[in-house]
């Protein structure tokens, strides 16, 4: 028997188009948008290939200024964009006092491995990497090298100061790249 007059409501669900647009109707049925660290914990542990094959916006952002990259978890400037929301290359343009304001960690530009690919080794170790994927790194660059044993998982950014950005993570079969750049993806999101 069957009680209910609705199916039951799925729990992840895809919002296509500019994230500007797509971020509020997200927040109305009641979702919020998925983090790097989620996405990644669905690939590791979903049978279903979509969430390999697929390249996802989250909610962390990035954003650089004066040779440092601050790199912002479950960014709220993120998820209270609209419509009316004005892009910049692709992105936010912050003040310098909203970059120092961003509650996130700070990584220096000058030595880190940028815009290139990375080997196993080097994808482990990078701090960018660690940062968003903690204890599920290993795990994840042991799943993207077995399918591809070239080198991948590059973090891409932007040289722009002070434009705030999605963080994407590319599909699993090209490298699952961490990229900073702009463009637009898919939003996923999960019921609250």
């Amino acid at each position: 028997m069957n009680l209910n007059d609705i199916s039951p409501r799925e729990k992840y669900k895809e919002f296509y188009r500019k994230n500007i647009e797509q971020m509020q109707l997200l927040v109305r049925d009641n979702r919020t948008p998925l983090t790097m660290k989620d996405i990644i914990e669905r690939r590791i542990n979903s049978s279903q290939v979509d969430w390999r094959n697929n390249y996802f916006d989250t909610c962390d952002a990035i954003v650089q200024f004066n040779g440092e990259i601050k790199v912002i978890k479950n960014c709220n400037v993120l998820k209270s964009m609209n419509k009316d929301t004005k892009i910049e290359n692709g992105g936010i343009k912050i003040t310098e006092k909203q970059f120092k304001n961003l509650k996130g960690k700070k990584f220096k530009i000058k030595g880190m491995k940028l815009n290139e690919y990375l080997t196993k080794k080097e994808a482990k170790s990078h701090p960018i990497w660690k940062y968003l994927l903690g204890n599920l790194l290993n795990k994840y660059a042991d799943l993207v090298f077995s399918i591809n044993s070239e080198d991948n998982m590059a973090i891409w950014t932007n040289t722009e100061n002070l434009i705030l950005r999605a963080w994407c993570v590319g599909r699993l079969g090209s490298g699952s790249d961490a990229g900073g750049r702009g463009g637009v993806a898919v939003m996923v999101a999960s019921s609250v």
